[in-house]
């Protein structure tokens, strides 16, 4: 692919991420080793724009540059260019003399943007407020912002309309001021904006972190590749031609990203407002059927995953059987089973809610299910081990889970620790088995998994723990405190603040039980539907990464040309 078809053509790539900064860059990299627009013949050599430049110099500029050392040249350049530097074809430490009543333009970093050809904002000021102290600049010159991150982020403008032709800002600039109409203003911007001058400043950067300046060194004497000046002006009327082709692209972007947010937020609430399985079958249809359109971003599918669960604890995605024993008779054993054990010195703590109130209804519960609270359904909630842990990791032991390992439905053993034997007996209570939840009380607060059964014996830290839930499949109370009960917790509704979420807290949420038959039915349908995303996932980041790769290829290609 040529240069002239790839811009042609842009739009083609233009949806894959990052693709028109990308372009842009490559914009500026290929204007500023030659390779954007054709060379001419009859052009004035470069050569002698830079002789010319140098007959401008002051005397002490004479003696400064022969003792100056040249680099040595990046790579090859067009036969009429040259290899020259901004300090030797310019000022790059102009001072301005002026009435000190003059109103001039003064620009502190706010008002210098990264954007390419967008133009510096002006406070006015006298000069006598703003001579000392401040960076001075003028009408035509170059600035450049030097300190973290601003030069990172491309902070560089050339000066035009400041009050008067003058003015100064903040201490963060280099300026460039040319000699004798040697190189276009324009055209040492592209060459500042340029990736390859912004990335091999970063380890030319000095001072602390936080605080790093790209030294006047480099700003001055990093080998600056100078076309001839008619070259300059095709370049840079190149260079805008393309950069408001990109500007248009964004635009369209954009405008493309909006319209599919609103077609995923229809489709979602369509999801949403399925009332039974019979409804819920053409809306997950439709998300299927139109899923490389609705979702191609990363933040859609969390939503699409969150709408299936919320859907799977409201009982909208199998149908109930009047045969099922219902939640009322399930929650009955419960008692019998949690007294039994209390009789027995077994039982947990017995903690007493008040009987859940219509405002703690999120929905009408569905034929056989009920409202408890999850105390209500569990032997027991308990917490885990609260106390300090200096020296009590081993590199192989019994399992200690900490916040870390919990994600929505779904352990992670990364970073997973171990504590000894001896001390997993020592705090016993917080003992863990496969099928308990465990809930994060820190951080991602509500956040909870089930025990895997390839942890048959572990311990865990801060984390609050449902042990044996009895009424509730473990994985359709995770799935419940992953979705409508993690917007309870988030919206403050547990009677606690957030920073005192506990045992409490979680034993008294509301929950609406289904019965045990139909919760087995729910939780194989979610795990299909999640494993039908996980699907889509793979293949819509397969078709993303061979479209970023095509990208790459093809700017790999053609800066290589």
């Amino acid at each position: 692919m040529t240069r002239s078809q790839f811009f042609q053509h842009f739009d083609l790539l233009a949806d894959q991420p990052d693709a028109v900064a990308k372009m842009r860059e490559l914009v500026l990299q290929l204007a500023v080793r030659g390779q954007l627009v054709e060379q001419n013949s009859k052009d004035e050599p470069a050569q002698k724009t830079v002789e010319r430049a140098r007959q401008a110099w002051p005397e002490w500029k004479v003696r400064e540059r022969l003792k100056a050392e040249r680099q040595a040249p990046p790579h090859p350049l067009p036969s009429a260019w040259a290899w020259t530097c901004l300090d030797e074809i310019g000022d790059t430490n102009p001072r301005n003399e002026a009435d000190d009543k003059l109103e001039v333009g003064f620009a502190p970093m706010k008002l210098i943007s990264a954007g390419y050809g967008e133009p510096v904002s002006f406070e006015a000021k006298r000069w006598a407020e703003v001579k000392k102290g401040f960076t001075h600049f003028a009408d035509g010159d170059v600035v450049l912002a030097k300190i973290t991150p601003c030069f990172e982020n491309g902070k560089s403008a050339v000066i035009r309309n400041a009050n008067n032709g003058i003015g100064a800002g903040t201490t963060e600039l280099h300026v460039f001021r040319q000699y004798s109409g040697c190189v276009l203003p324009d055209y040492v911007l592209i060459f500042l904006k340029s990736p390859r001058f912004i990335s091999d400043g970063f380890p030319r950067m000095t001072g602390s972190a936080g605080q790093k300046r790209v030294p006047w060194d480099y700003f001055a004497n990093t080998p600056f590749p100078l076309p001839p000046l008619a070259e300059q002006r095709r370049i840079v009327a190149k260079v805008e031609e393309l950069m408001a082709l990109c500007d248009e692209l964004a635009a369209r972007q954009q405008a493309r990203h909006a319209v599919r947010a609103q077609l995923q937020q229809s489709a979602l609430h369509h999801l949403l407002a399925a009332r039974d399985p019979h409804t819920f079958a053409p809306a997950w249809q439709r998300v299927r059927d139109q899923f490389h359109l609705l979702h191609d971003t990363p933040d859609a599918l969390p939503q699409l995953r969150q709408a299936i669960l919320q859907l799977a604890v409201q009982g909208r995605l199998v149908p109930q059987n009047p045969k099922d024993e219902s939640a009322a008779d399930s929650l009955r054993k419960v008692a019998k089973e949690k007294k039994r054990l209390s009789e027995a010195g077994q039982g947990g703590r017995a903690w007493q809610f008040k009987p859940i109130g219509e405002e703690e209804i999120a929905f009408a519960p569905p034929q056989g299910w009920q409202w408890a609270h999850i105390i209500d359904t569990a032997e027991r909630v308990t917490v885990g081990y609260v106390g300090p842990m200096k020296n009590e990791y081993v590199s192989a032991g019994i399992p200690f889970l900490r916040s870390q390992n919990v994600r929505e439905n779904r352990f992670r053993p990364d970073g997973l620790l171990a504590v000894s034997r001896e001390f997993h007996q020592k705090i016993i209570k917080s003992a863990l088995a496969p099928r308990d939840v465990v809930v994060v009380r820190s951080g991602n607060v509500g956040t909870a998994c089930v025990i895997p059964d390839t942890l048959p014996e572990a311990n865990c830290s801060d984390l609050v723990v449902i042990k044996r839930p009895l009424a509730l499949d473990p994985l359709f109370l995770s799935f419940y405190l992953n979705s409508l009960a993690k917007a309870h917790v988030e919206e403050g509704k547990v009677g606690v603040a957030l920073t005192h979420f506990n045992t409490e807290s979680v034993a008294g949420i509301p929950i609406c039980v289904p019965p045990l038959a139909e919760q087995k039915r729910i939780v194989a349908r979610v795990e299909a539907l999640l494993r039908q995303c996980d699907v889509l996932a793979a293949q819509l980041h397969q078709t993303r990464t061979l479209g970023a790769h095509l990208l790459n290829s093809t700017l790999h290609h053609l800066l290589a040309a």
